[in-house]
C-alpha cells in the first residue's frame, strides 16, 4: 500500500474529515463549557470562605458604686495634766493672793511627822510619808509652809512606792495641833475616794468610799486638788471635779498635808501648789 501523501487523489477527503472532526470537538467543547461551567461565587466561598458574623450581645454597662469618701475623725487631743496649773477653782477676784509651790529640793520648810510614829522624808526631791505603826495612821504637815485661812486652794501630785489597797491623800485643815482635821484619800487599786472629818469625837465620814475613772492605777501619780471656802469642800483628782460637800461646822483652818491610812507602806508626794484668800473685812457702819 501506498502512503497517503503519495495518493494525490484523497487529500481533499482527508482535510474534509480533519475538518469535521474539528468541528465536533469544538461544539462537544462549548456544549462542556457551558453545562460545567463552576460557580465562581461556590468557588469564593469555598476557598476564601468569609468569617462568620458572631453576634456578640452588647453587655449593659453595670453602675458603677463610687465610694462615698469617709471622713477620718480628728484625733482628741489628750491633755497632759500641768503640774502647777493656774487653778479654774479661783471663783474669787484676785485679792493679791500669794501662790506657794513646794518641790522639795530640800527640807527648809520643816516637814515633820504629826503624830508619834509618823515620819517625813525629804529625799530625791520628793517627800516620803509613813508611819511606822501598823494599824495607825501617819500624817505630816509643814511647819514653815504658809497658813491656810477660811478660802484656800491645796494641790499636790501623790503616788505610793509599792501595789497597796490601803488609802492615802491629803490632810487640811489642821490647827497644827489638837485633833481637828479633814482628809481627802484615794485607793489607786480600787480607784475610789471617800472624804472624812477627824475630831475629839472621832472619825466622821463626810462621803463614803466612792468609785472615780479620773484616777489613775498603781504606779502612776494622781494630782489631787482641795478647795476650800468656808466649809465648802469641792476635790479635784487629775484637774476633775469629782465631788462637792458643805460642812455646817467647819473647822478653822491653819495647816495641810498629807496622810497614810495604815502603817508600813509609804507614799510619796511632790509638787504642791496653793493658796489662800484673804476675808476682807466688814466695814463698820
Amino acid at each position: 500500500m501506498q502512503p497517503i501523501e503519495g495518493d494525490g487523489g484523497g487529500r481533499p477527503l482527508v482535510w474534509a474529515l480533519l475538518g469535521v472532526v474539528a468541528l465536533g470537538c469544538g461544539v462537544l467543547f462549548a456544549a462542556l463549557f457551558f453545562l460545567f461551567q463552576p460557580d465562581a461565587r461556590s468557588l469564593v466561598d469555598r476557598y476564601f470562605p468569609s468569617p462568620t458574623a458572631t453576634f456578640t450581645r452588647t453587655p449593659t454597662p453595670t453602675p458603677t458604686i463610687t465610694p462615698t469618701s469617709t471622713k477620718t475623725p480628728t484625733p482628741t487631743m489628750t491633755l497632759t495634766p500641768t503640774i502647777t496649773p493656774t487653778p479654774h477653782v479661783l471663783i474669787t477676784p484676785p485679792q493679791g493672793e500669794i501662790v506657794f509651790e513646794e518641790t522639795f529640793n530640800s527640807n527648809d520648810r520643816n516637814w515633820n511627822g504629826y503624830y508619834d510614829g509618823s515620819t517625813a522624808l525629804v529625799k530625791d526631791g520628793r517627800l516620803i510619808v509613813r508611819s511606822e505603826k501598823k494599824g495607825f495612821i501617819g500624817m505630816v504637815f509643814c511647819s514653815v509652809c504658809p497658813v491656810s485661812t477660811d478660802t484656800f486652794y491645796f494641790q499636790a501630785e501623790v503616788s505610793i512606792l509599792i501595789d497597796t489597797a490601803e488609802s492615802y491623800g491629803l490632810a487640811f485643815c489642821s490647827r497644827g495641833y489638837g485633833s481637828d482635821f479633814y482628809t481627802f484619800q484615794i485607793n489607786s487599786r480600787t480607784g475610789a475616794f471617800d472624804l472624812y472629818k477627824h475630831s475629839a469625837k472621832g472619825w466622821e465620814t463626810l462621803l463614803p468610799s466612792k468609785y472615780s475613772p479620773a484616777i489613775n492605777n498603781y504606779p502612776i501619780t494622781n494630782t489631787l486638788g482641795i478647795h476650800f471656802n468656808r466649809g465648802e469642800i469641792n476635790l479635784y483628782i487629775n484637774n476633775t471635779l469629782v465631788h462637792s460637800y458643805k460642812d455646817s461646822e467647819p473647822f478653822q483652818c491653819r495647816k495641810s498635808g498629807f496622810i497614810v491610812n495604815e502603817g508600813k507602806f509609804d507614799m510619796v508626794a511632790d509638787n504642791i501648789f496653793a493658796y489662800s484668800i484673804q476675808s476682807t473685812p466688814t466695814s463698820s457702819p
